[in-house]
């Protein structure tokens, strides 16, 4: 039990730090499963032939889908601070 509340109590004393972070993987965990989604609503018009203002909305959302996920991987990419090398410049 003690091995227990000892992994837990860094958890409970960054709070802000665990939301943030569950809310950032349920975002991703989402954009990742509206792409697969959306590509194929997406052929689906196009193979009915079934040009609406939807199927332009859809493709928006696509596009979007995909920048998104795009931007959220390089934000934390860049911010771990033991994956900077040091430059050996002359």
């Amino acid at each position: 039990m003690n091995e227990i509340v000892r992994l837990v109590k860094p958890l409970l004393q960054e709070r802000k730090l665990v939301i943030v972070s569950v809310t950032v993987g349920g975002l991703v965990a989402l954009l990742n499963l509206s792409r697969p989604i959306l590509l194929g609503r997406i052929i689906q018009m196009l193979t009915d032939k079934s040009f609406t203002s939807a199927y332009e909305f859809l493709i928006m959302m696509f596009v979007l889908s995909w920048i998104l996920s795009w931007l959220n991987f390089n934000f934390w990419e860049n911010d771990d601070p033991y994956s900077k090398e040091e430059s050996h410049e002359i």
